[in-house]
């Protein structure tokens, strides 16, 4: 049955269309059909490609971009909703182009694409602005989504509650703007506007399918374009890309904060460091004028001690008196020296020295004391090596190591010295076996003051080791420590070698 057909005679009357409302009788489905001329209607097709391209293209578009900006930023999930929304709208668009060529395929993806974009629609709006879900809302939205899906279940709901469960998952997500609103949400006033423009033009073209009103044909070329889906994904993107911009404005003011605090951290560190430095200077000329200061007062006791006559009876109180001076006075002279390496006041008389000859002097000078002590000191000369440097102050560093050894060496024990060349290095290594050192206190060895726990003598000043490294590392070269427990130690000096004399060689 045709209703409101104008005929024939009157279409040259028509100014530019006229919709003609074709339906059969007892049926919910009709169809409106617009009569024009031939270049009115050449010209209605051209604007729907067109418009149909552009709503298509921008969908897509926005589904990328949105997926692309989740992809590097997985912490905002509203991203992957609305990269999910705008590829199902897509999806839906996409099924009218297959519509010629495949009319089965085109209405099951028409239909389940449109169902899921509106439930996606109504999640999408909670997560966008960040409200939490209420118990009941998503068994409800899902009930409404199976109900807006119902052509793969082959269920027998009509189109006009087809339509009907699709405008209730609209209406939703309207309401929930309206709920975003109201607890100002930064973007909600534009993101309801967006979407009641949207969901306006789909209540016209779905009231008009319930109605016998009927609608012109440029809003029927934007129902079937698809172009009433994009006041809210440009609504909702122009919300995405403020939240990014504020984000990087917000980053870009703490980034000049924390530059401005790094700034006056390093202006506080270099403050700092220079009140320590001139605290450390301070405090080193002080003990260096002090050790001078008491060395002049322990040559003078000690000198007036050697002059006393000895009286029957009061050698061994002058032995004991004199001993402790000279431990005083060796003290006093380590602390100085130690002073002066550290602040590089150490004047070195630089020559080539000959390493072999260096370590006899050291060997023969303290057998003596090893012999005392029930120690057998050995010498093994296994090259004749030469090293740059001060004699006085490599013999001094060798000296203190042996002297180490012995005092932590038991009687009967073993102190051996070598000389050898290894690559670029001359090395003088002095190996004790004595009760060897844990390894948690290998890096305190060098420490100032340090005494191993066990050691048999207490006359050392704990800085034999500290002055013996201060002196091998101001000559380029460094000491090295392999110790086991149980097992002894072995200290080695190693320094950069000039050549082997050939006279020694």
């Amino acid at each position: 049955m045709l209703t409101g057909a104008v005929p024939y005679s009157q279409f040259s009357a028509l100014p530019i269309y006229a919709p003609v409302r074709l339906g059969c009788d007892g049926s919910d489905e009709n169809m409106v059909l617009y009569l024009a001329d031939a270049e009115i209607a050449r010209q209605a097709v051209n604007a729907y490609n067109i418009l149909f391209g552009l709503g298509l293209g921008v969908t897509g578009l926005m589904g990328l971009y949105a997926l692309s900006l989740f992809w590097h930023k997985r912490s905002e999930t509203y991203l992957a909703w609305f990269a999910a929304y705008a590829g199902m709208l897509t999806l839906w668009s996409l099924g009218s182009l297959l519509s010629a060529y495949a009319p089965g395929a085109a209405a099951f993806l028409t239909r389940n694409a449109y169902g899921w974009s509106a439930l996606l629609n109504l999640f999408l709006c909670f997560r966008m602005f960040g409200l939490p879900l209420p118990g009941r809302i998503p068994a409800c939205a899902a009930a409404l989504g199976i109900l807006a899906l119902w052509c793969p279940l082959k269920l027998p709901i009509s189109h006009t509650a087809w339509n009907l469960a699709h405008a209730a998952l609209f209406l939703g997500s309207l309401l929930v703007l309206v709920w975003a609103c109201a607890a100002r949400r930064p973007g909600a006033w534009l993101a309801l506007t967006g979407q009641a423009l949207s969901q306006g033009l789909r209540m016209v073209m779905a009231l008009s399918g319930l109605t016998e009103m009927t609608v012109g044909l440029s809003l029927c070329t934007i129902q079937y374009a698809k172009l009433f889906n994009l006041p809210f994904l440009l609504c909702g993107m122009w919300i995405i890309s403020r939240k990014f911009a504020e984000q990087f404005t917000r980053s870009e003011q703490l980034s000049a904060q924390l530059e401005a605090v790094n700034r006056g951290l390093e202006q506080q560190v270099e403050q700092r460091t220079r009140a320590l430095r001139e605290e450390q200077v301070q405090r080193v000329a002080f003990m260096a004028n002090a050790f001078h200061d008491l060395r002049t007062p322990l040559f003078v006791a000690q000198g007036c001690l050697d002059q006393l006559p000895r009286a029957e009876g009061a050698e061994q109180p002058l032995t004991v008196l004199r001993d402790r001076l000279d431990f005083m006075r060796k003290l006093v002279e380590d602390m100085f020296l130690m002073a002066k390496l550290e602040e590089k006041q150490v004047i070195f008389d630089e020559d080539r020295v000959p390493l072999a000859p260096l370590a006899e002097r050291v060997t023969d000078g303290l057998r003596d004391d090893a012999a005392r002590q029930q120690v057998r000191l050995t010498l093994e000369l296994r090259d004749r090596c030469v090293a740059w440097g001060d004699d006085l102050r490599l013999e001094q560093a060798l000296q203190n190591l042996v002297t180490n050894a012995l005092h932590h060496t038991p009687a009967g024990g073993v102190v051996t010295v070598r000389l050898y060349a290894e690559g670029a290095d001359a090395c003088l290594e002095v190996r004790d076996t004595g009760p060897g050192i844990p390894p948690e206190e290998q890096d305190r060895v060098f420490l100032r003051y340090y005494r191993a726990p066990g050691a048999k003598r207490q006359g050392s000043s704990g800085l034999g080791l500290s002055i013996a490294q201060q002196i091998v590392v101001q000559h380029q070269g460094r000491i090295t420590l392999d110790s086991r427990p149980g097992q002894g130690s072995a200290f080695t000096i190693r320094l950069p070698a000039v050549r082997r004399p050939a006279s020694e060689a």
